[in-house]
């Protein structure tokens, strides 16, 4: 098969972005659950009209994941549950999972899809407040870039379900080659171009755009850089993790920000703690998949 060019991956993603479900159902609720006024009230008005995630909250609020004493019978209850936090990060998944059909990509894995993301969008969001100088970055800005830095995978693993099981099956087999090397050898473009050209497509906020674009380009220094330097690096310290790498990554990258690297080795701590809390709880969202 002929390398897929990002001039047809673009007349692709506009056309289709043209669809109700891809210009209203993401970024209306990014915008949302964004408001500094969200309580709990608000929180599920806002997810109640979305009723394949509320029915998803509920089921994971019951589930043996969060193991609650009594039933949990209602959203208000379930969103309580789980925290403002977890409501967030399941519901934007949930979103963007049910854009993508992803049954004919054999090597596509859920679980470590979503497991990954989830402690990508924590990582990222734990280093924001690691930098030794102020800075302006925003924590929730930050968590829902880490959510959505690696969606350009779902794309493509939808619309080239071959060439890219083929990448990933290339990147499980190969531990030194990076699933982004393995998309271009392969395919001929990567996660990170095709999620810059989705995010303009949905009119995503610059920021979630510039990161999902640039967060494995660690000499981009363009508006935002210091952001997609940190889900960068909260996406190396994952993958280190999932392979068993008891030594954080050391952060690459021309940036002004400065580190403690006991700070660093906190949040890798925290991170490897949540590993198998995360596998379970993406299982446990996505379990036929």
């Amino acid at each position: 098969m002929e390398k897929i060019s990002k001039e047809h991956v673009e007349k692709i993603i506009s056309r289709d972005a043209r669809q109700p479900s891809f210009t209203y159902g993401l970024p209306y609720l990014l915008q949302s659950l964004r408001s500094d006024n969200l309580d709990n009230q608000k929180l599920v008005e806002i997810v109640a009209r979305f009723p394949n995630i509320a029915t998803r909250l509920l089921f994971v609020a019951n589930s043996a994941w969060t193991a609650p004493r009594t039933p949990i019978e209602s959203l208000d209850m379930a969103c309580v549950r789980l925290g403002l936090t977890l409501v967030r990060s399941i519901s934007v998944s949930i979103c963007v999972y049910s854009t993508f059909n992803l049954k004919r990509c054999m090597a596509f894995d859920a679980k470590r899809y979503w497991s990954a993301a989830l402690l990508v969008a924590d990582g990222a969001s734990w280093l924001a407040s690691c930098p030794l100088k102020p800075t302006t970055l925003d924590e929730k800005s930050l968590h829902t870039a880490g959510l959505l830095h690696n969606i350009g995978l779902l794309w493509l693993a939808e619309k080239y379900p071959e060439v890219t099981s083929q990448a990933l099956e290339t990147n499980s087999a190969d531990g030194d080659m990076s699933t982004v090397e393995a998309l271009r050898a392969t395919v001929g473009t990567d996660y990170c171009e095709v999620g810059g050209l989705l995010g303009r497509a949905w009119s995503l906020p610059p920021i979630l755009v510039t990161v999902m674009e640039q967060h494995d380009n660690t000499a981009y220094a363009g508006p935002d850089s210091q952001s997609a330097l940190l889900v960068g690096y909260a996406a190396k310290m994952v993958s280190a993790l999932s392979k068993g790498i008891e030594v954080r990554p050391e952060i690459s990258g021309k940036s002004c920000l400065t580190f403690n690297p006991s700070d660093l080795d906190a949040v890798y701590l925290k991170l490897a703690g949540k590993l198998d809390e995360y596998g379970e709880l993406a299982q446990t969202l996505f379990p036929n998949s």
